[in-house]
């Protein structure tokens, strides 16, 4: 797409606002019903988590309590709102941003590691796609997109929840999350078996 409409690819030293002219262009060299930008509105984990970080928010304070109403966090939103207005990212709507890029309608997306797998055995996108680090704004961040396992204080089922902890906690258990490419796992001794 990035061909079609004559716009350089995104590098690794790429800004939001680098994000935003590469967006404006792709909007003027594509046809109305492609997008330059999808992002997945419904997660926080694709998409807006990460921008709040970037912008300098820390989403959730030292004491504990979440801080997503504060300037750095409503700049982001009204940044996000005015390019949706603009017709840069596509609308939220009833298929997902990835689905949405897999269709290939949309020139970028905000994807979390779990989706590489599906994108490169796509047939209409796999030979045409790129990984590209997200636009940096105020700092580069982003959100850890692995699993975390848990259990509630109040489970009747302590013994067998603990169990299923040990086991997905497990080198083994991360070692298929990693070769089967479902997530980067948290275990660092099988980590780089993902990619």
């Amino acid at each position: 797409m990035f061909d079609q409409a004559g716009v350089s690819y995104p590098d690794k030293n790429w800004t939001w606002n680098d994000l935003k002219q590469k967006s404006d262009q792709l909007r003027k060299g594509l046809d109305k019903q492609s997008y330059p930008l999808a992002m997945e509105f419904s997660s926080g984990q694709d998409s807006y988590f990460n921008l709040l970080l970037q912008a300098g928010d820390k989403i959730v304070l030292p004491e504990g309590k979440t801080d997503v109403a504060n300037d750095k966090a409503i700049a982001v939103y009204r940044d996000v709102q005015g390019m949706l207005n603009a017709g840069l990212i596509q609308p939220p709507g009833e298929m997902e941003a990835s689905d949405v890029f897999q269709s290939n309608r949309v020139a970028m997306v905000y994807a979390g590691s779990w989706w590489a797998l599906p994108f490169s055995q796509n047939e209409l996108i796999k030979d045409h796609i790129g990984v590209v680090p997200m636009p940096k704004m105020a700092e580069q961040a982003g959100v850890s997109h692995s699993l975390a396992f848990a259990m509630s204080a109040k489970s009747q089922h302590k013994d067998a929840a603990w169990k299923f902890i040990e086991f997905m906690s497990s080198e083994h258990a991360q070692q298929t999350l990693a070769t089967g490419k479902v997530v980067i796992p948290a275990n660092q001794k099988v980590a780089k078996e993902w990619g």
